[in-house]
């Protein structure tokens, strides 16, 4: 397993409701790495494992090293925290141990393919984006279209040049092609849908439960 390493000299906590992805993308730019990879080879310490989908016990205890944030934590900021909702009943789901009494539920790469956007083709909600620059770990499945405190459709491109947003890029709030400024998306208003918003709130309810 290895020794655990130093903390980070510049970290953040978890922003509410952020992903994990999100989280190592913004200390990427507050460590001022040049190379992502820098970071991608210090929380997996000659480990193979997926940063965006850990699934080792080693990882999730490199991470916390690395960040301050307990396992628990980090666990909850990845997708993994869909699995006993997205996996159907009667399918054996592997555990990953992050503590003596704690296994928690993986999702398996074929449920996530079919029930989350693909980090590179993320989501986003501009408003939010404002309050906080950091993408929502909610944003990720596809049942979620909306957000309901903004009321409003969730925003999939660049509003300048139309490309392709990656939770990367939702997380520092700037497109990578364009450089376009995310936050001044404009997106569809449904505040007059009260029927749409409600199943929203109700699937996010669900999803995050």
């Amino acid at each position: 397993m290895g020794e655990r390493p130093p903390p980070l000299l510049r970290r953040s906590r978890l922003l509410a409701g952020e992903s994990l992805s999100s989280l190592l993308a913004r200390l990427v730019r507050l460590n001022h790495y040049e190379v992502p990879a820098l970071l991608t080879g210090l929380c997996l310490g000659g480990q193979r494992d997926n940063l965006a989908h850990p699934r080792q016990s080693a990882t999730y205890e490199r991470l916390a090293a690395l960040t301050r944030i307990s396992a628990g934590d980090l666990y909850r900021a990845t997708p993994h925290v869909f699995a006993r909702v997205l996996v159907p009943p009667g399918i054996e789901m592997d555990m990953v141990r992050l503590s003596i009494n704690s296994d928690m539920p993986l999702l398996e790469t074929r449920f996530a393919s079919k029930f989350l956007r693909p980090e590179s083709a993320a989501q986003y909600c501009p408003a939010c984006l404002a309050e906080a620059a950091c993408h929502h770990l909610v944003w990720l499945p596809v049942a979620a279209s909306a957000c309901p405190q903004h009321e409003c459709l969730l925003v999939t491109g660049c509003p300048q040049c139309g490309a392709e947003v990656s939770v990367q890029a939702i997380a520092l709030a700037r497109c990578s092609q364009c450089g376009a400024d995310l936050r001044e998306g404009q997106p569809v208003l449904v505040t007059g849908d009260d029927h749409g918003l409600f199943v929203q709130r109700v699937i996010q309810s669900w999803l995050t439960c």
